[in-house]
């Protein structure tokens, strides 16, 4: 499968809109966005970082510049008008047009406004751009045939926007963490902004996301970061260990072709029950007590936690994730 996936991110990569044939010489590659000039040099960039190749190739195409000759200010904030800028100059390179430049006297971000006018994407000049806004400002600009998809993903832990998702699944976007969160009102740095435009405009930078489960969380009705204990134990750090041991106790059910039960008994005088197991083990792995939890943890109740999560994955068992011996205490 994923020398498969592969071979698809290739394929598909090597047939997207945002490299044309150059008119009367087929097979050579006109891209939208060539180096135009010599990389800056910014003393703020540095080779290595996951910012460095994105900005060089932001600014040596000018879509891009530094907030001096030399700065580039990664972690300085994008501005709406900043965004724009960037939407506008996709916009224009992709309709083969020329944004003017701004008249004396005229605010210099004026003639990128003006040719987003007419899709009436109420930017406010002056303000941060969140996450949120800078995709609905791409996704006005690019459609469809500039994004194909790469990947197939239906979900995201905090938003529904088919917007946002259709920039997930062509690869631009893999989320601020592993379950692929995007996080719409957050502000976002101008190296965050250079690593999603560098993914538009050369495809061949386009990464396929491999998005964690994120349902043990719709099951707990609880987000990955919610602290579980007040020691700073988390829902992702306790739910995980929970799994772990029901994925044990789903494995001797099997070895011993019974069905799960929580009130089934497990040890060696068979004193505990699966319930008590799952409940006293969790605490005691993590390091934790009942007296430590927070009220996230007092309201969580295991074993409707396991119904709904069996429900999520259509009655798949939590022993399909895992090698069951190396899970023995």
């Amino acid at each position: 499968m994923k020398k498969f996936a592969a071979f698809l991110l290739a394929a598909v990569l090597a047939v997207t809109p945002l490299s044309v044939h150059a008119e009367g010489e087929p097979g050579q590659e006109e891209v939208l966005f060539p180096a135009v000039q010599e990389y800056p040099d910014f003393r703020d960039v540095k080779e290595g970082e996951w910012y460095y190749e994105p900005i060089v190739i932001c600014s040596t195409s000018n879509i891009m510049v530094g907030v001096e000759p030399t700065v580039f200010s990664p972690f300085g904030l994008l501005t709406e008008e900043q965004a724009a800028t960037l939407a506008a100059r996709l916009r224009a390179a992709l309709a083969g047009e020329t944004i003017s430049e701004a008249k004396p006297g005229e605010l210099w971000y004026a003639p990128m406004l003006s040719y987003l006018e007419d899709l009436e994407l109420g930017i406010t000049p002056g303000i941060w751009a969140t996450r949120g806004r800078f995709l609905e400002m791409l996704g006005a600009v690019l459609d469809d045939s500039q994004l194909p998809p790469i990947q197939e993903i239906s979900f995201l832990p905090d938003t529904n926007d088919e917007n946002v998702l259709r920039f997930f699944r062509a690869g631009i976007l893999t989320g601020m963490d592993p379950y692929g969160t995007f996080s719409p009102s957050r502000t976002l740095s101008r190296a965050e902004a250079a690593a999603m435009v560098a993914r538009i405009i050369r495809p061949e930078m386009r990464v396929l996301s491999q998005l964690a489960d994120y349902t043990p969380f719709l099951a707990a009705r609880t987000t990955p970061s919610t602290a579980f204990f007040t020691n700073g134990v988390t829902a992702e750090k306790y739910l995980k260990e929970v799994n772990e041991l029901i994925a044990f106790l789903e494995y001797v059910c099997e070895y011993n072709n019974i069905e799960f039960n929580w009130f089934n008994t497990y040890g060696a005088d068979g004193e505990q029950t699966f319930l008590d197991y799952v409940t006293d083990n969790a605490l005691s792995n993590l390091g934790v007590t009942r007296s430590m939890g927070t009220q996230a943890y007092g309201t969580f109740n295991l074993q409707v936690y396991y119904s709904r999560l069996i429900d999520l994955r259509d009655g798949e068992p939590l022993l399909a994730d895992a090698a069951a011996p190396a899970m023995a205490r």
